[in-house]
């Protein structure tokens, strides 16, 4: 719908594995094109450390 009045463009893309818990991403990108630009964003999941990064650079903790 947003794109009979404005051109936007936006790609997602999941990289994991599947495990006995279920989906285990280990990457999330999501790129953005428009009029301003094109941006893109990556999320880093540290399964080791048991954290998420964000592009912001802030992190969070992720669920056992």
């Amino acid at each position: 719908m947003v794109s009979i009045f404005k051109d936007y463009k936006l790609s997602q893309t999941s990289i994991g594995s599947f495990t006995k818990q279920g989906l285990r991403p280990e990457s999330y990108a999501e790129t953005r094109s428009d009029s301003k630009g094109t941006r893109t964003l990556n999320t880093r999941f540290d399964w080791d450390a048991g954290k998420i990064h964000f592009p912001d650079g802030r992190e969070s903790t992720l669920p056992e």
